[in-house]
């Protein structure tokens, strides 16, 4: 049998449309849960200081294709404590669809008392669909609610959790199609990502083309330096120098005549740079009486 859904009626033709082929038809594309905004849904519930009450805040929820909306905080009171057994109550936002309901209410579902006390089951069948907002403990012989016994049960998918369409995206077709064009275009200029993570892991040689890292350092030597007598040293940090580089230093001149022949001067006495992590050791044959500014130039 052939249906759809939905037109206007014409003259001679009429077309009807009941309620469930609304909530069937949004039934179809939205989940059954609570309407949110930026995954923070509404209808929290809270307990009214010093009463047996609840209170549910303003809030949506789509409830097998049927829109329900909480326009004002509503208070929900809770049955009188037992004298000596606690129990677990649950808040619910309940669907009935007998004929003598076809409603949704918020609405009390009171635990069984015990010992130890469990939640009650949620109702989910052909007439009635549970979603759970909050479970509270009611403690024994007690005038009131506490808020530290309450639970916030709407996130949870398997008792609530938010709205979300159903239409699903064939993302499996579309990495199918994306790998077969990578696969025809890898031979006009692509490079296959085996090959690339190949590149990366292979290290440059004067023979070999590969994957290198580079970067340019800057520090500057002050005049003070370690020891009475040669070979005089100085321990420079360099942030992100290793033991295994081999960098290639040199100064850098300030363009004024008198300075920079004091630098090539100072820089002419030292013969040695030694790396470790973070540090280079400076070594001389006697000690610099100018700063020397510097450039550090690394490849690995």
């Amino acid at each position: 049998m052939e249906r759809y859904l939905f037109f206007n009626s014409g003259v001679g033709d009429p077309r009807t449309h009941e309620a469930s082929h609304f909530a069937d038809y949004f039934g179809s594309v939205l989940s059954t849960g609570l309407l949110h905004t930026d995954n923070i849904p509404g209808m929290s519930v809270s307990v009214e200081t010093g009463t047996l009450n609840t209170v549910v805040s303003l809030g949506k929820a789509i409830m097998k294709g049927r829109l329900y909306e909480n326009t004002s905080g509503l208070t929900l009171a809770h049955d009188i404590p037992e004298v000596d057994l606690d129990r677990i109550d649950r808040v619910i936002l309940r669907l009935n669809l007998s004929n003598s309901e076809r409603n949704i209410k918020l609405m009390v579902v009171s635990g069984t008392p015990s010992a130890t006390p469990v939640a009650p089951v949620l109702v989910r069948d052909n007439f009635i669909h549970d979603i759970s907002l909050a479970q509270i403990l009611v403690r024994a012989n007690t005038v009131q609610l506490l808020q530290s016994d309450l639970i916030d049960e709407r996130l949870d998918e398997t008792l609530a959790g938010l709205v979300y369409s159903l239409i699903s995206i064939p993302t499996s077709q579309f990495q199918a199609e994306w790998d077969a064009f990578m696969a025809s275009v890898q031979d006009d200029g692509f490079t296959p990502l085996t090959t690339f993570n190949e590149h990366q892991a292979d290290d440059a040689t004067l023979t070999n083309s590969a994957h290198v890292k580079h970067g340019t350092l800057t520090t500057t030597l002050d005049t003070t330096w370690t020891g009475s007598v040669a070979p005089f040293t100085k321990v420079q940090t360099i942030t992100d120098i290793v033991s295994t580089d081999t960098p290639i230093i040199d100064i850098v001149m300030s363009g004024t005549f008198a300075t920079d022949e004091a630098i090539a001067e100072a820089w002419g006495l030292i013969y040695r740079a030694v790396t470790t992590t973070d540090t280079i050791t400076f070594y001389a044959t006697e000690k610099p009486t100018a700063s020397l500014p510097l450039q550090i130039k690394v490849v690995r």
